[in-house]
């Protein structure tokens, strides 16, 4: 599964919601901050993220799983594609996307 996976973060809703013409199969479902952790440090960055925000009755957030990728984990995401498909509208769409594509940006020109 090295680097070709696909993740789908959501607490209840499956990757053909999003993505109606795409297969379950195709990607890896995630319901939490846990198992999101733990496939990517046992995978490796996959090739895209699907985010949503709320994940459910505890306090996880589909922001939180970004900020560990960029600030606890320092990973190189510069490959990676994301769509961010939470219907949360406090701004957190923008706060995701702001966050993973500056921190895309800082490793381009770190490899200048």
């Amino acid at each position: 599964m090295k680097n070709n996976y696909k993740i789908f973060l959501d607490d209840l809703r499956i990757p053909t919601d999003i993505y109606p013409d795409t297969n379950n199969d195709d990607w890896v479902i995630v319901r939490n901050l846990t198992d999101f952790k733990n496939i990517i440090e046992v995978n490796g960055i996959p090739s895209y993220i699907s985010f949503d925000n709320d994940l459910g009755a505890s306090l996880e957030e589909g922001k939180d799983g970004a900020k560990w990728l960029v600030y606890e984990k320092w990973l190189d995401i510069s490959e990676m594609d994301f769509l961010v498909h939470s219907a949360n509208v406090s701004g957190v769409r923008e706060y995701i996307t702001d966050l993973l594509n500056n921190w895309k940006k800082d490793l381009k020109n770190e490899n200048k």
